[in-house]
């Protein structure tokens, strides 16, 4: 099961795994995503190929514009993922990793 929802502050909420089923719905919200916006990894249990894609494509996105999409308090897991496929050197990663069991 995947989940995104918009907390108070703005910030895009992931939870659950985020697979290629899922990624087509993933992408119509960051589609709707403008200047500057950070994604809360706290609740994200895997992200597929096909998710890291559409955050990319989106990062892309938003740095034409002068905006930045900030991947916040990923697990120690998804941190490594992101490191090993070179997403530390394109976004800014925010927060501590959080342990997931």
């Amino acid at each position: 099961m995947f989940n995104t929802t918009v907390a108070p502050g703005g910030d895009l909420v992931l939870s659950g795994r985020l697979t290629a089923d899922h990624v087509h719905g993933f992408e119509q919200t960051l589609a709707g995503v403008s200047g500057s916006c950070r994604v809360d990894l706290k609740d994200a249990a895997m992200i597929s190929s096909a998710g890291l894609g559409a955050l990319l494509a989106c990062q892309k996105r938003l740095e034409d514009t002068g905006g930045e999409l900030i991947l916040y308090r990923p697990s120690r897991r998804i941190r490594e993922v992101f490191r090993l496929v070179g997403f530390s050197h394109i976004f800014r990663i925010e927060d501590e990793a959080v342990d997931t069991p």
